[in-house]
């Protein structure tokens, strides 16, 4: 029993559960599956070289096709090329022959046209046909012979009696008559075309339309006078149309453009009918023309082109700003002047005359013209002492053609020969041949004389801002009064005679006035163009007396700064500077009583003089002149938009650059003394500068080009003032909100300071010359560092900013800033500091030292106030050495180390000089050098708590003792 037992368990001792076995069994598996993943990996293998053979099969086809496709379309393209060559050889070719065959053709043609010419003796007439019944035809037209003679005595009678005549100006009825572009339009044997703009008049008996009917009155008579002696009519073939007579287009059958257009025509056949052609004539009279516009002025333009050249057609159409409404008839007038517009433009043989006239500025017309044809109507007319029986006729008493203003006769070819006669002797067509230029004691005496002088200097007498003899007041859309009243100057208060005072300011300065205007010219105006050079030379040139006292005062006043720069001025005794002020800001104050544009334009010159006492300027008589000056302005309507106003367009482009020199007192005024600014966006309706503002004549556009930047600037700074600086703006301290408010204004900060122009380049240095560029930078970084600063204090008010990466971002903007502004200030020369410097410019150049030093306040760390310290301590050193021979620069010297720095001193307990006594890991060195550094080196997570921060030793509003 024991041996099986044995042997079996030998048995499981060496193989239990047939181990070996199984074992054996799966290294057989693992083998075979071993061979069979290796036959797989080789498949794989095979597949994948297949298929880049397979690839590289069908690139290469593929590049193989497109090479033969290429080579074809090569073929093909120089295949075509050639055909194409072909084909221009065989198109010249069939050319030639067609000219070669048609040659002998032409030949033969001339040759027949020649013999015909010489054949016929005489020009072949027009063969006569049946005689035409004008009267009939007139008649079958329903024409009114009579309609414009009766609106002519409708009008005269309104000259007759005084109840009528109260409504009317009898100087400007006179002033028309004797005016030399109307007369010249009348007299002068040649075509001419005017537009004739009145005053802004509602009525349809204007002055103008009184005007224009004693012309047409006395053309009719004369007309007729010339047809009873002669057989073939007149020669002076006058048409008119009065509007204003049939305005009522609803009840009037004449009031439509059509009718308008039909009347010229049935005139022109009236009283042209021996003129015209019988041809002609015979189609118009089988009413061949269609009752619109453009069939009647067609008609009427062949009508015109058949008259022979001794006749003289004079077309008056009076009033049409009464057929601009509805707005169907105004485009039907516009038609018919348009189409009667070319038919003067393409020139006739007979002599067109066309005078157009409108009561007010007729804008819906303006365009058919041009410039020279266009006559406004001057908005103020010297007295003349005329009354109701004196009204002039065109001739001075009688008709126009016999014993008054023109004598006509009929000479070479029928035309007609007009002269002045001594029936007008009044009438000076050179109203300044007769001044003594060179007599100023003697040459103007008294003010009715010096007034006459300016009136005729002033362009056409239609200044309204500069006018001698009255003022210009606006009255708002609230007011009881019209929208503008003109005032008597000799009814103002306070008047007094101005030549005294002139005299009194002249001598001050005399005999040096001339020297001195020659450097304002030169230094001043090119950066401060706010006075009209032209006007005021030539009325200097006649007499001092002619120039405003204040306005003259204020610019003796600027150009005495730069006495020195005048070689014959250099070595002369200094004047009366005090006196001068006096006299100059006393005469500012009395002309407010009348104000003009100059007295505006001198108050804003003596804002711009050096204060009485630099160190120690009377702020608040500056922030009430300024406060003066915008009054004025307004009453002088220099917030409106002029540029649609009827006067000279000199004087437009003067009142728009005076509203911006306004405009700009006011902001940079409310930012220097931290007062609010009087000026609103919805009150502010002048529109941007632009180059064409400038006078180019006077070689200023370039210069013109700082002001310009200079008041895209300011609106600039406007918004910052009411982002950041109004009374309820100053309550928001949250920084993060700030700095989200302050990015689009700095976006439009860096987008106006890449667009200035290479001219205004600090580097920008005219040999030999002063350059004024450095006042557009000063400012640039002026509103920069308001913004800034802002920001800055901010950040040390509650509630207290815990956005590292802002306020990183602040100070790190806060770093370079006041480093390019100091620069910018050291790299200043001397060209930059003895030229002419805007009225802020003190103030600009302390705010970047007030900056630095909001800086050094708000520091975090040893080593930033120690950086922030000798920063200040190289500003204040740049300035000192350069106060010298800079105003504004000892002014802001004086202003923060006497008052600035001192009051921090004792309200923050710290001084500029010497270092702080805590070191810091980085050097004063390193934040110079490297931005980035200076930034990590704030120090706002390393022991920066801000709950134990004294927040109040920052807030200078309530803090701070700066006296």
């Amino acid at each position: 029993m024991c041996g099986p037992r044995l042997l079996t368990g030998a048995k499981l001792l060496f193989d239990p559960s047939g181990f070996i076995e199984k074992l054996r069994d799966h290294q057989a598996e693992f083998k075979l599956a071993a061979q069979s993943f290796g036959a797989h990996l080789s498949t794989l293998a095979m597949k994948t070289d297949l298929e880049t053979m397979q690839l590289q099969y069908t690139t290469a086809f593929t590049q193989a096709k497109i090479s033969s496709q290429l080579e074809a379309l090569i073929k093909f393209k120089e295949e075509f090329q050639e055909r194409q060559a072909q084909m221009e050889v065989r198109e010249h070719n069939t050319r030639v022959e067609v000219l070669e065959s048609i040659r002998p053709l032409l030949n033969n043609l001339m040759d027949s046209l020649q013999q015909k010419a010489i054949s016929a003796p005489q020009p072949r007439h027009l063969v006569a046909g049946p005689e035409v019944n004008v009267d009939d035809t007139l008649t079958d037209f329903l024409y009114e012979r009579d309609l414009v003679k009766n609106d002519c005595v409708a009008l005269a009678k309104l000259l007759k009696g005084k109840h009528h005549l109260a409504r009317y100006d009898i100087n400007r009825i006179s002033a028309l008559s004797f005016h030399p572009q109307l007369r010249a339009w009348l007299t002068v044997d040649e075509p001419s075309l005017i537009l004739l703009n009145g005053r802004a008049d509602a009525r349809p008996d204007s002055e103008v339309s009184l005007y224009t009917a004693k012309i047409v009155h006395q053309l009719l008579e004369h007309h007729w006078a010339q047809a009873g002696q002669s057989s073939s009519g007149g020669t002076v073939i006058p048409l008119a149309f009065f509007c204003g007579q049939h305005r009522d287009w609803q009840r009037d059958d004449s009031g439509t453009p059509e009718e308008l257009a039909m009347s010229l025509l049935l005139q022109l056949v009236d009283r042209g009918q021996h003129h015209l052609n019988t041809n002609i004539l015979r189609t118009f009279s089988e009413h061949t023309i269609g009752g619109d516009t453009d069939s009647i002025c067609s008609m009427f333009g062949r009508l015109i082109s058949s008259l022979s050249r001794e006749v003289i057609v004079i077309v008056v159409i009076d009033g049409l700003r009464y057929f601009a409404q509805p707005p169907n008839r105004g485009h039907g007038t516009k038609v018919v002047v348009s189409q009667l517009v070319q038919i003067y433009r393409r020139s006739p043989q007979a002599t067109m005359k066309f005078l157009f006239t409108s009561p007010t500025k007729s804008h819906f017309l303006e365009d058919l013209f041009t410039e020279e044809e266009v006559l406004e109507m001057p908005r103020d007319i010297p007295a003349t002492g005329m009354e109701s029986s004196q009204v002039p006729d065109l001739g001075g008493g009688d008709s126009l053609f016999r014993k008054g203003l023109v004598r006509a006769t009929l000479v070479a070819g029928g035309k007609l020969a007009a002269s002045l006669t001594q029936a007008n002797k009044s009438y000076d067509p050179s109203p300044t041949a007769t001044l003594n230029a060179n007599a100023v004691p003697n040459g103007i005496d008294t003010r009715k004389d010096r007034a006459d002088v300016i009136a005729r200097i002033d362009e056409r007498g239609r200044s309204l801002g500069l006018n001698p003899t009255k003022f210009a007041e606006l009255y708002g859309l609230g007011s009881d009064m019209e929208p503008i009243l003109m005032g008597s100057d000799t009814k103002s208060s306070l008047f007094e005679d101005n030549s005294d005072a002139v005299d009194s300011i002249e001598a001050c300065v005399k005999p040096h006035g001339e020297k001195l205007l020659r450097l304002f010219w030169k230094i001043i105006h090119p950066s401060y163009p706010i006075v009209h050079k032209d006007g005021f030379m030539e009325k200097y040139k006649k007499s001092y007396r002619c120039i405003d006292a204040p306005l003259l005062g204020a610019v003796y006043l600027n150009a005495i700064n730069w006495w020195f720069y005048d070689s014959n001025l250099s070595n002369q005794p200094g004047i009366d500077v005090a006196t001068l002020r006096k006299l100059t800001l006393q005469n500012i104050q009395l002309s407010y009583h009348r104000p003009r544009l100059s007295s505006i334009e001198a108050a804003l010159l003596l804002l711009q003089c050096k204060p009485e006492d630099p160190l120690n300027p009377d702020h608040t008589f500056a922030w009430g002149l300024t406060s003066q000056v915008l009054s004025v302005g307004q009453a002088c309507g220099l917030h409106l938009d002029a540029s649609a106003w009827a006067i000279p367009e000199w004087e437009r482009s003067l009142r728009k650059r005076l509203g911006w020199a306004i405009y700009i007192q006011d902001v940079w005024t409310a930012l220097a003394h931290g007062r609010p600014t009087h000026i609103t966006e919805d009150d502010w309706g002048v529109t941007p500068l632009a180059e064409d503002d400038f006078d180019i004549a006077d070689g200023t556009s370039v210069e013109g080009e700082q002001f310009l930047y200079f008041q895209s600037l300011t609106k600039i700074l406007h918004t910052v003032l009411r982002t950041f600086y109004t009374v309820k703006s100053t309550t928001q301290q949250d920084t993060s909100k700030l700095k989200e408010q302050a990015q689009p204004i700095f976006d439009s900060l860096e987008r106006w300071h890449l667009s200035l122009p290479p001219s205004l380049a600090v580097s920008n240095l005219p040999p030999r010359e002063l350059c004024a560029n450095g006042n557009i930078h000063l400012a640039y970084y002026g509103v920069k560092i308001n913004i800034l600063r802002r920001l800055v204090r901010s950040t040390a008010l509650a509630p207290l900013c815990l956005d590292i990466p802002a306020l990183t971002a602040i100070r790190v903007h806060a770093h370079e800033t006041a480093q390019q502004a100091t620069s910018f200030v050291a790299s200043l020369r001397l060209e930059h500091l003895d030229s002419f410097w805007y009225f802020v410019a003190p103030y600009l150049f302390s705010v970047i030292g007030s900056f630095l030093t909001l800086l050094l306040v708000t520091s975090l760390t040893p080593a930033e106030r120690d950086h922030w310290r000798e920063s200040l301590r190289a500003y204040l050193w740049t300035l000192r050495i350069m106060s010298k021979s800079n105003e504004p620069i000892r002014y802001a010297v004086n202003r923060l180390e006497g008052a600035i720095l001192r009051g921090l001193e004792h309200a923050l307990v710290f001084t500029v000089e010497g270092t702080s006594p805590v070191a810091f890991e980085a050097t004063p060195g390193q934040f110079n050098a490297d931005p980035d550094a200076f930034a990590l080196g704030f120090g706002f997570t390393d022991g920066f708590d801000p709950i134990e921060m004294d927040l109040t030793a920052f807030d200078f509003l309530s803090n701070a003792t700066l006296g």
